[in-house]
């Protein structure tokens, strides 16, 4: 058998059930075993040091606001209100990932062109949302083709125009 710790060759004692080649591997294994115990886990949106609970080392989040806030969080609640309002209207639906859109258009707004800071969020004027370039209720569909990265207010002021009434909007 091989020793986990250092990695050199060895027999087991049947009756005492061995893992380690040695006693002092057998403490090198605890210890490390203590360290990543009592490491401290960070929330991934605030940073905050998350409280010591047994199951700590499986949360993400030190809160349900930084859950909320996280981007997959996000992602599933728009998927969820886009997929409603195309089926709302019959539209075709397709999959589509926000974060994909916004990557793939480079986190420019395509109704004035200007960047998007992904740090804004809810029904700020200039959070990311997905724009319809022929809107649902004209009979365009859900699908990563008809979808488009905008400021929330340049998506509020398009309204329901399709994207040749975009020209509208300028000047």
């Amino acid at each position: 058998m091989t020793c986990p710790v250092c990695a050199q060759q060895f027999v087991p004692n049947p009756i005492k059930g061995q893992k380690y080649c040695s006693k002092s591997c057998c403490n090198k294994a605890s210890k490390v075993r203590r360290l990543t115990a009592s490491d401290p886990i960070y929330c991934a949106i605030c940073s905050n040091k998350l409280p010591i609970r047994t199951n700590s080392a499986l949360r993400l989040y030190c809160s349900t606001l930084c859950a909320g806030r996280s981007e997959l969080a996000k992602d599933r609640d728009q998927r969820r209100r886009h997929k409603k309002r195309a089926r709302k209207r019959q539209a075709y639906r397709a999959p589509v990932s926000r974060s994909a859109i916004f990557e793939r258009d480079g986190w420019r707004c395509q109704i004035c062109k200007l960047k998007v800071n992904p740090r804004y969020i809810g029904r700020h004027p200039k959070a990311p949302s997905l724009d319809h370039i022929i809107p649902l209720v004209v009979g365009g569909t859900h699908e990563p083709s008809n979808v488009q990265l905008a400021h929330f207010g340049c998506n509020a002021r398009k309204s329901s125009r399709a994207a040749n009434d975009q020209l509208l909007l300028i000047g």
